[in-house]
């Protein structure tokens, strides 16, 4: 499994009204991090106020809390989230874990690769909607994050999505071995090659919103 961390800038409320933006609008940077299965390409997203280690440490834990599969080993470059407290916290968890060569992007390409799709296919169709909240934003993402494991289709995956190539891989069997089954229920929503955002009116969570009570496990589970 890959990590990585994407840079955010928060576009205010004021931009929505067209009222002037001012420095003291912008409260700062939004980090989203993102967790991508080395090979069915599935994907966990959580964007956090903060970028530290204990930033990271809470977002290992959300990912293995979610997933319906044991991780084996994790990739992250070598940046300051990334160092003792996270490696030893990955460690304790039984995990591996590889820190790629300073400046190897490419050692990191599927999720570096993700992080431009949700450049061009999330963000920038919520230019002027996503504002400087971040449990709005994170209502967001889970939407976008389902769009992505469920029902985009991938030119990597033979134009299956991260889903159905799960299913694939975890149905597979050799002979005399039982085979393993992903049980999950899909959302209730037609499969489409583009994600469309609601509007703005819809972005306001509800009271008590907590981001990081979604995620994958609510419909997926290794039976």
């Amino acid at each position: 499994m890959q990590i990585d961390v994407k840079f955010i800038e928060p576009i205010p409320r004021a931009k929505t009204t067209g009222v002037p933006i001012t420095p003291a609008d912008r409260r700062g940077t939004f980090f989203q991090y993102t967790a991508i299965d080395d090979h069915a390409r599935l994907r966990v997203l959580t964007v956090y106020r903060h970028n530290n280690q204990k930033t990271a440490v809470d977002f290992l834990d959300y990912v293995l809390s979610q997933l319906p599969f044991r991780v084996e080993t994790i990739h992250t470059h070598n940046g300051a989230q990334f160092q003792s407290q996270f490696h030893w916290h990955v460690l304790d968890k039984g995990i591996g874990h590889v820190s790629i060569k300073p400046r190897t992007p490419r050692l990191n390409g599927k999720v570096e690769r993700s992080h431009r799709i949700d450049a061009e296919e999330f963000y920038r169709l919520l230019d002027g909607v996503v504002i400087d909240d971040v449990n709005i934003v994170n209502a967001r993402l889970k939407d976008w994050q389902d769009y992505y494991n469920f029902d985009r289709p991938h030119g990597s995956l033979d134009g299956q999505t991260p889903y159905e190539r799960l299913r694939q891989k975890t149905q597979a069997t050799a002979p005399g071995v039982k085979p393993t089954f992903i049980s999950c229920t899909k959302p209730n929503r037609a499969r489409s090659d583009r994600y469309q955002p609601r509007s703005h009116s819809d972005l306001e969570p509800a009271r008590g919103f907590e981001p990081l009570t979604y995620g994958l496990q609510d419909r997926c589970s290794a039976c």
